[in-house]
């Protein structure tokens, strides 16, 4: 009860973890002006990992939080994938990314985690992260 009555609210919305869940909606509400703080343990944004690939539903919601055109100019779109046997060498799965799916084209790129997580923490105002 003390505490309540010197506490100030400032931020509308805590999101614990500067991660790229943590980051995305933080923009995601900052686009739809509402504010946030996004808490993160580490010094620094934490890049281990180094790539995955994001499908036409990830590029969807790049593109509604306004990353996805910066991101595509720094990512190769994939035409499609082979596997491979590591023991005949021999391939063993093929899936081309040119056949357009039920909804249209497919969009697959491989994605350096680093410039996601520094694309979006980019975009973010100041101070955001702590």
């Amino acid at each position: 009860q003390r505490w309540a009555s010197i506490m100030e609210v400032i931020e509308d919305i805590v999101i614990v973890g500067a991660g790229i869940a943590g980051l995305a909606t933080s923009l995601g509400l900052h686009r739809l002006g509402i504010r946030s703080l996004v808490l993160e343990s580490s010094e620094s944004l934490r890049i281990t990992g180094f790539a995955f690939t994001t499908w036409t539903n990830a590029w969807r919601a790049l593109d509604a939080i306004g990353i996805g055109e910066s991101l595509r100019q720094q990512h190769d779109r994939l035409h499609g994938i082979v596997t491979n046997s590591t023991i005949s060498g021999l391939t063993t799965s093929e899936m081309s990314f040119k056949i357009k799916g039920a909804r249209g084209d497919h969009e697959v790129r491989c994605m350096k985690r680093k410039l996601l997580l520094e694309a979006l923490e980019k975009e973010l105002p100041s101070g955001t992260i702590r």
